[in-house]
C-alpha cells in the first residue's frame, strides 16, 4: 500500500506536454544527424490514418509528413498527456528515423505495401536501438559518446555519410 506522501509525489510528477515532446524530437534529430527542419504540431482530435495495406483507418500516436523542403511531426495530445517519458522518446526517435531514412519516399507521397512495411520496420529498429544506447549511456552516468550512439544504427543505412557525428 502506498503512503499518502508517495501517492502525492506520483500525482505531482510532471506529465509530458508539447514543449517536452518538441524537445525530444529536436534532440532525436540532432543525435541522428538530421539536418531537415522538423516542426512539431498537436493534432485536433485523435489521429486516424489509413495505412497502406489496411482498409480501415488505424489510430496513430504520431506521424511525420513533408511540408515543402521540411517536415512536420503531428502528434495526438491525448496520447502525450498520459504517456511515460520513455514512450514519448521512442515515438520521437521513430518519427525522426522516418525523416532520416525515408525522406525521398515521404516526399513522393505514395508508397507500396512492401515499402510501407520496410519503412515501419526500419523506424522501429532505429528507435529501439537509439533508446537502448541512450539508456546504457544514462546508466553509466558519463558523457554521451556520439560515435557509439551514431554507430548503433549505421547498419540501417550502410554508410556513415548522413551522420554528422559519425564522420
Amino acid at each position: 500500500m502506498m503512503t499518502p506522501l508517495v501517492l502525492m509525489a506520483l500525482l505531482a510528477a510532471p506529465r509530458p506536454n508539447h514543449a517536452y515532446f518538441v524537445a525530444h524530437v529536436q534532440a532525436a534529430a540532432r543525435r541522428m544527424g538530421v539536418t531537415d527542419t522538423i516542426t512539431v504540431e498537436p493534432s485536433i482530435g485523435e489521429i486516424r490514418l489509413t495505412l497502406v495495406g489496411f482498409k480501415k483507418p488505424q489510430q496513430r500516436r504520431a506521424y511525420v509528413q513533408p511540408v515543402g523542403r521540411d517536415f512536420v511531426v503531428i502528434y495526438d495530445p491525448s496520447w502525450l498527456a498520459k504517456t511515460r517519458e520513455r514512450e514519448a522518446r521512442w515515438v520521437a526517435y521513430h518519427e525522426v528515423a522516418h525523416v532520416a531514412f525515408d525522406a525521398p519516399l515521404l516526399r513522393r507521397g505514395v508508397v507500396t505495401k512492401a515499402e510501407s512495411r520496410e519503412m515501419e520496420a526500419r523506424a522501429n529498429d532505429a528507435a529501439d536501438q537509439w533508446i537502448a544506447v541512450l539508456d546504457k549511456e544514462a546508466r553509466k552516468g558519463g558523457k554521451r559518446k556520439w560515435l557509439a550512439i551514431g554507430a548503433a544504427i549505421l547498419f540501417l543505412r550502410g554508410d556513415s555519410s548522413w551522420c554528422s557525428h559519425c564522420t
